[in-house]
């Protein structure tokens, strides 16, 4: 994440989450509020109409009472119906606006008065007004002389009558409602069921509050009151709407104003990041951070320019004394060059002295017998003493040792001169001894041959015969022995030189098959060549050589099947490939078949003893004439040999 990503985050949280997180807490706080002054609010209210219900029941009673014990109410003794008693009713429905029904029974339950007239004579059992959810409140009528119970004083009015304690507006609304007939009076439409056992219930559009009567006679209604959420909480919820609107509009003002911050303070940052990138990948010193700034990112600029200032001139310093080291390393190379070419160990040292008195020139350099100054001991075999440094100036712990590495090397040269010389010689003697002793052995071997085959054109003794063949075959394996440790040694000594010449590789390969064939022929295998005749230009007594070498190894080691040679060109390059049918070699024997005096473990190779030097020489001739071989063979199934010449 970039910098100015993390100051844009920052920055944002910074400004806009306290804003978020104090307008939800202050909203929820006022809704909570808000919720606790409605719900206060309209208990209030229940309590107050409440009250007034009750009070207006408590008002009736005493006026009911007090109207019970009217002298006028004598009249009920009378058997027949009483119009005094009847105006009575009237006049009080009249002057205290009842809506209801007052009646006036006797002791006998019959209706004597009425200001509903078609009840007077009826019974007050039969009249049916009881179970129509009516309120009746009954008073006993005793006569004014005796004072024994002589009738009923009774007003019977309908609940619906108590609307007029109720009231709707757009906020709330209050309902009556009778919780054994659900008979309900008011102005909520459903009333959840809920409120029989709650005192508060809230749905997803209303907040109902329930509260019972203490009288008797109201003792199965509720008193309910209804809140309408969406009326209530729609200021609330404006006024969030507004600090929404705030918000959103404060956040693209702080995401803008974050931005242009952010990038403010970003953009000298990514200038002196750009510059170090730009440094790292041009290697270029010389460029610098263009910030005039007295800030901290004014600071960090100065001393990033500074350090590449720094870094510049160091830069520069070690340049140029790589440049006079390189050129001192240069003329040294130059000088242990031309020491290395003498040859002679008696001329190493005096060839040193004088290429390394011009080298160093403010300091003297001579051999001596005796240590003084600053001495290097040299000692060989041939030469013991030291080689002098001689200055005026004292010697630093570096150059010591600078001078010391020159006086070792040195000595390495001459023990190298040396250790060349003997080997020169050593091997001068041996291709000596080689030579001597294989011309000292073919002498008497070829006139061994030369007699056993004579012997075998005379002899007709067959047994004779057979053991002068023996003869021949153990002379020409020892004669094939000599001269490949001839052939060797010539190669050991340098002594063996390409001789390029022009011919058609037909001419080649029927040379070595006729050399060959024979060899096929005793054991009965086929021999095989493919090619095109095209024509080559290489050491044709070399390639002729090779190819012996293989196909007589492929002979050796094939009891049936076939030998095969391939031979093509491409490009400058002359293919060979020598396949036979034979015993194969291992995988982990393979490295192993080109080394000197290497022979492998097998049955065939116990009958054939050698020296273990033909693939070792065929490899280093085919190396003289600027090629390679290669080895595919699988145990039991037979081994291709094929390798390249280059021509030019």
């Amino acid at each position: 994440m970039s910098i100015r990503i993390k100051v844009f985050l920052v920055l944002l949280v910074l400004t806009l989450l306290p804003y978020g997180l104090a307008s939800f807490f202050i909203f929820k706080y006022g809704e909570n509020q808000l919720r606790n002054n409605i719900k206060n609010q309209q208990l209030q209210n229940i309590a107050l109409i409440q009250q007034n219900i009750q009070n207006y029941f408590l008002s009736m009673k005493k006026n009911l009472n007090f109207w019970s014990k009217a002298q006028i109410l004598d009249d009920i003794l009378i058997g027949d119906l009483d119009k005094r008693i009847q105006i009575f009713l009237d006049q009080i429905k009249t002057n205290y606006h009842l809506k209801g029904i007052l009646l006036v029974v006797n002791k006998e339950g019959r209706i004597i008065a009425s200001t509903k007239r078609k009840l007077v004579g009826k019974s007050f059992w039969n009249i049916g007004l009881s179970g129509q959810n009516n309120f009746i409140l009954t008073f006993p009528v005793f006569s004014s002389f005796d004072k024994r119970k002589i009738g009923e004083f009774v007003y019977i009015f309908k609940p619906y009558y108590l609307k007029s304690f109720l009231y709707k507006n757009p906020f709330s609304g209050l309902s009556l409602y009778n919780t054994k007939s659900k008979a309900r009076i008011g102005y909520i439409e459903d009333i959840p069921e809920i409120l029989l056992y709650k005192n508060e219930y809230e749905d997803k559009e209303y907040i109902y509050f329930s509260q019972g009567f203490s009288l008797t006679d109201l003792k199965n209604w509720l008193l309910i009151s209804q809140i309408n959420k969406e009326a209530v909480f729609s200021p609330l919820r404006k006024i969030q709407d507004y600090f929404f609107f705030v918000f959103i509009t404060g956040f693209f003002l702080i995401v803008a104003f974050s931005f242009y911050i952010s990038e403010k303070l970003v953009r000298p940052i990514k200038n002196i990041a750009e510059t170090m990138e730009y440094v790292v990948d041009k290697k270029d010193y010389s460029v610098r951070v263009l910030y005039s700034g007295k800030d901290e990112i004014g600071i960090l600029a100065k001393a990033f320019n500074h350090m590449l200032s720094e870094v510049e001139t160091a830069l520069k310093t070690i340049e140029k004394e790589n440049k006079r080291r390189l050129y001192l390393f240069k003329n040294l190379i130059e000088i242990f060059s031309r020491i290395t070419s003498v040859q002679k160990d008696t001329e190493v040292l005096d060839v040193a002295v004088k290429e390394l008195q011009k080298f160093f020139k403010d300091i003297k350099i001579h051999f001596s017998k005796k240590k003084m100054h600053y001495s290097v001991p040299i000692k060989t075999k041939s030469i013991e003493g030291y080689l002098v440094f001689e200055t005026k100036k004292t010697l630093t712990k570096e150059e010591k040792n600078f001078y010391t590495s020159i006086g070792e090397l040195i000595n390495l040269l001459l023990e190298k001169v040396e250790l060349l010389t003997k080997a020169q010689e050593a091997s001068k003697a041996k291709s000596a001894f080689i030579s001597n002793m294989s011309h000292e052995l073919r002498t008497p071997l070829n006139s061994i041959l030369g007699f056993s085959q004579f012997l075998q054109s005379i002899e007709t003794d067959s047994t004779k015969r057979e053991a002068l063949k023996s003869i021949e075959t153990a002379g020409r394996h020892l004669l094939e022995m000599i001269n490949d440790i001839l052939d060797y040694a010539k190669l050991e000594a340098g002594a063996v030189y390409v001789k390029k010449e022009r011919f058609f590789i037909k001419e080649l390969l029927d040379e070595v098959f006729t050399i060959v064939k024979p060899l096929a022929e005793d054991k009965n295998l086929k021999l095989e060549y493919f090619y095109e005749n095209f024509p080559v230009y290489s050491d044709k007594k070399l390639l002729k050589q090779i190819l012996l070498n293989l196909l007589s190894n492929g002979i050796k080691f094939t009891e049936k099947g076939y030998i095969r040679v391939k031979a093509w060109k491409e490009n400058d390059k002359v293919f060979f490939s020598a396949k036979d049918t034979g015993i194969g070699i291992k995988n982990e024997d393979i490295e192993k078949i080109f080394q000197d005096f290497t022979q492998l473990e097998n049955p065939l190779q116990k009958r054939y003893k050698g020296t273990g030097l033909g693939l070792a020489i065929v490899k280093k001739y085919i190396e003289l004439l600027g090629g390679k071989i290669e080895v595919h063979s699988q145990e039991y199934k037979g081994t291709e040999f094929v390798f390249w010449i280059k021509e030019n």
